[in-house]
């Protein structure tokens, strides 16, 4: 009777141990996965703070060409070349950031290869993102008007 309550004993103290390793082997893969999205939460921050920039860039560099024309002033070219520098740079750093996002660069290129790969891939459309603020915001209200109020979507789901 004591070898059968021992053997129990030990059983159950074998369960508990295995319970709590696998226990910590599912806290182990949560820690993991949650790092991970932080990592990535971090990355989209950085890539729209770059994104930001250029934008920021661009306006200014629009801003001291518009000086520059109209007034004559050699303060707004400097400005204005200045300001260049910082878009193609920014732009650079946009570009790395997103290197691991191929659906970003390929968008984003106007290169007849990667318009090829992508009608390949089973795309209906290619869409050049323009680098100048105001061709994105005129171009996001076409797509507005096109894909939500003249589009006839239809009631099959896709294959």
């Amino acid at each position: 009777m004591a070898a059968n309550r021992s053997k129990l004993v030990d059983g159950l103290a074998f369960i508990s141990v295995l319970c709590f390793v696998l226990a910590g082997l599912a806290l182990l893969e949560q820690v993991q996965s949650l790092a991970s999205a932080a990592g990535w939460v971090a990355h989209t921050r950085e890539v729209l703070q770059s994104l930001d920039r250029v934008t920021l860039d661009i306006r200014e560099s629009e801003a001291s060409q518009r000086g520059y024309l109209l007034t004559g002033h050699a303060m707004f070219l400097q400005t204005y070349e200045a300001a260049s520098d910082s878009v193609h740079r920014d732009l650079d750093v946009l570009v790395r950031l997103t290197q691991d996002n191929p659906r970003h660069q390929a968008t984003s290129s106007r290169e007849q290869e990667d318009i090829d790969q992508a009608y390949s891939a089973g795309a209906n459309s290619y869409i050049q993102k323009p680098v100048l603020f105001e061709k994105l915001a005129e171009l996001s209200e076409r797509l507005h008007t096109y894909w939500l109020l003249t589009n006839v979507v239809s009631s099959r789901p896709r294959a």
